[in-house]
């Protein structure tokens, strides 16, 4: 449920289908157990209104911390999380090369596959001269696509006598099947990517004045968008997030860079009335549904 929800905050959903009771974890139970230390222990600990936008509570009061040290940090600790995916992915590929050297072969009926036969030429390039056999489940349309995918592989010629000869050579495809655990790490490995590709390349929190600002305001449209609470609570919830986070925020636009400093220094006053009309807003907010229960209840 965890990896649904938080998959629908990226934009994509994952499937979770962990065996508690399984005595030798397998590489889809591993794959699980990592995507889900990402989001609990990286993805929602460093961006806290993603955590909000997935219904999770906990994170309502909190902002991004956008300070050099816990970039940092987070840096660090995106780079780990991937280790260990990648790490998860090298056992998987392990396991199916195992998998298909000790058990079924391409060709066989259930394995989705073709055994073509082929001809490597002197300087390395195939050419497919027939099929010895193929799994009768195949279409047309998928024997054609495993054989286009012969000449996507590289070939090295056959040496004989110390001159490269043309040599006959069975080629075994077999066609990938759809796995939605495999997805799921896919999407999460994709996520992580992005994110150093902002934080360590892009860097906005050097070039963006708009960014500290702008993250006040989007937590406050998130807590008020989502209806996990009433109204007033959610007014009072964000008054209160605001007072905790906000000056943080920009005591951390010192780390801006010119001509962007220069930008946030004509941008501050702006920057004040921004959180200005938010107290204002929130407490006139309060204050107009009170009247509201007052005359009659809230209409």
């Amino acid at each position: 449920m965890k990896l649904i929800t938080a998959m629908l905050a990226m934009g994509a959903m994952m499937t979770a289908t962990l065996g508690a009771h399984a005595e030798k974890e397998t590489w889809k139970q591993k794959c699980e157990k990592v995507t889900d230390a990402y989001l609990d222990q990286v993805y929602f600990h460093y961006s806290p209104t993603a955590g909000t936008l997935a219904g999770y509570h906990q994170y309502d009061a909190q902002l991004e911390n956008l300070s050099k040290q816990n970039i940092d940090a987070q840096i660090a600790d995106l780079k780990t999380s991937l280790k260990k995916m990648k790490t998860v992915r090298e056992n998987m590929n392990k396991k199916k090369h195992t998998h298909y050297a000790d058990g079924q072969q391409a060709g066989e009926p259930g394995s989705m596959g073709v055994r073509f036969k082929a001809s490597i030429a002197p300087d390395g390039s195939i050419r497919i001269i027939g099929i010895e056999r193929q799994d009768p489940a195949l279409t047309e349309e998928q024997v054609a696509r495993l054989k286009k995918s012969v000449f996507s592989f590289k070939y090295h010629p056959f040496i004989q006598s110390g001159i490269a000869v043309e040599h006959e050579t069975p080629v075994n495809v077999l066609l990938e099947k759809y796995d939605p655990v495999l997805a799921d790490l896919d999407i999460v490995e994709s996520n992580i990517q992005s994110t150093l590709l902002t934080l360590e390349t892009i860097r906005p929190w050097e070039k963006n004045a708009d960014n500290y600002s702008g993250t006040a305001a989007n937590a406050a449209f998130t807590l008020m968008e989502r209806k996990f609470a009433s109204p007033d609570e959610r007014f009072a919830l964000t008054d209160r997030t605001r007072e905790a986070n906000a000056d943080s925020l920009c005591r951390c636009a010192h780390q801006l860079e010119e001509p962007a400093a220069h930008f946030y220094r004509d941008r501050h006053r702006a920057i004040a009335g921004d959180r200005q009309l938010l107290r204002e807003g929130c407490s006139a907010g309060l204050c107009r549904r009170q009247r509201s229960r007052a005359q009659g209840g809230f209409r």
